[in-house]
């Protein structure tokens, strides 16, 4: 694996932001804080980049850089987590099918006490009572 370097250098330290520039003329600040006082504080940093296998960066150099295997949990929380989803949906499945459809019409239970089932047994016996009356009169 090639070892890139790379450098960055700032000469100003701007005082209201906190960011460094070489340029104070193109700097703008993103703040809206009391103007404060630009220095002169010269910085060079030296990076080698980031490694290729975990993608992190190097540091100063390569020796002291050790990856982190990264792991698998994340991976494994999410398959975890859609196999709980898909357990709870075949047992919702399930339990569709295994209820048998009520139509309330057809209800033959007295007893049932299903809200639907209710009115229609007592919307039946208004409808027999009120033919029995018009029969009666006619």
């Amino acid at each position: 694996m090639p070892l890139k370097i790379r450098v960055k250098g700032s000469l100003f330290h701007c005082g209201r932001c906190g960011k460094r520039h070489s340029n104070p003329l193109g700097h703008v600040c993103q703040v809206t804080r009391p103007a404060g006082r630009m220095t002169v504080r010269p910085e060079v940093t030296v990076s080698t980049g980031t490694c290729g296998r975990c993608g992190k960066p190097r540091g100063r150099g390569p020796l002291g850089h050790v990856c982190t295997g990264g792991g698998d949990f994340a991976r494994r929380a999410a398959a975890e987590k859609k196999a709980v989803t898909a357990r709870k949906r075949a047992a919702a499945a399930a339990a569709r099918q295994a209820r048998p459809k009520h139509e309330y019409a057809r209800c033959k239970d007295t007893g049932c006490e299903r809200a639907a089932c209710q009115a229609y047994r007592e919307g039946v016996a208004d409808g027999l009572e009120l033919a029995a009356a018009a029969e009666s009169r006619s």
